[in-house]
């Protein structure tokens, strides 16, 4: 789909994806890195399958970790499998959606065969997508340096992980940063079960009356926000002596493999800013 790969791409995954410090995680061989992250709102279904990374490797590029003839499938609860071909394009193993189509409140499962190994993960889907997003400038007082406020009702009697994305959307339709949540752009529900969430925001661009605004919000499963969470920390916190990374977690099951297999939700609304 059009604009996940800016959540996904832009914000984290791809250090997620291919640089594990492997002294910082474990003391053993290097990593299968397997992340794949499936939506009802997908037009693709994407799996990359990579080799992990040391923070002290150099010179090393991502066509040099990416392993292009692993075997890798994804099958339905009604046992319906279908196999995901690699692409040289995006580096990732993929198939078109409606091959297999993802439906709200199901489990899916992943299988992968590479470098002589299987792995195995699973994830569901959440059952729900947020029905209405409302945002507004707040301190409106300068064309520079403005708030948004951003509500959403929570959905009801379950736990929930929220991830906030925010875009300025140029005259052909292009999404390009304008807006920043920063660590708020990651919220629960957490004692606030069924009421109105509210997310503050920072505009960071001049904005003007014909700036239309595109704002996102992706209900994940707990194991998704966790990992993109600490991913984002630790990139914020590069360089930082008094800072300890995080340890992203990880739900592939095999010898030495590691990484993500999650389910999410996509709401979106583009309206103009002011």
């Amino acid at each position: 789909m059009k604009y996940i790969k800016y959540i996904i791409l832009c914000c984290f995954i791809y250090s997620c994806e291919t640089n594990v410090d492997v002294n910082d995680l474990l003391d053993q061989e290097q990593l299968i890195v397997i992340n794949g992250y499936l939506s009802p709102q997908d037009t693709i279904l994407k799996v990359q399958v990579s080799k992990s990374l040391s923070r002290a490797t150099k010179n090393i590029t991502e066509s040099d970790l990416v392993i292009k003839n692993a075997s890798v499938a994804i099958s339905n609860e009604n046992g319906k499998k279908v196999t995901l071909k690699y692409s040289e394009k995006s580096k990732k193993y993929e198939i078109l959606a409606n091959q297999l189509p993802i439906l709200s409140g199901k489990k899916y499962f992943l299988t992968v065969n590479a470098q002589g190994k299987k792995f195995n993960a699973s994830c569901q889907i959440p059952s729900s997508t947020i029905k209405d997003i409302n945002f507004k400038l707040i301190n409106n007082t300068s064309n520079y340096f403005q708030k948004i406020k951003v509500q959403f009702d929570d959905i009801e009697n379950i736990k929930n992980y929220y991830i906030l994305n925010g875009y300025f959307i140029d005259k052909d339709g292009s999404p390009w940063r304008g807006l920043t949540f920063k660590t708020k752009k990651f919220t629960t529900d957490n004692n606030r079960d069924g009421t109105k969430i509210s997310v503050i925001g920072d505009v960071i661009a001049q904005i003007d009356n014909n700036q239309y605004v595109l704002i996102e919000v992706f209900n994940t499963e707990k194991v998704l926000f966790d990992t993109l969470k600490a991913t984002y920390l630790n990139n914020e916190n590069n360089g930082n002596i008094f800072y300890e990374p995080i340890i992203s977690p990880s739900n592939i099951e095999g010898e030495n493999g590691y990484g993500v297999f999650a389910g999410y939700q996509l709401t979106r609304v583009k309206k103009p800013l002011l």
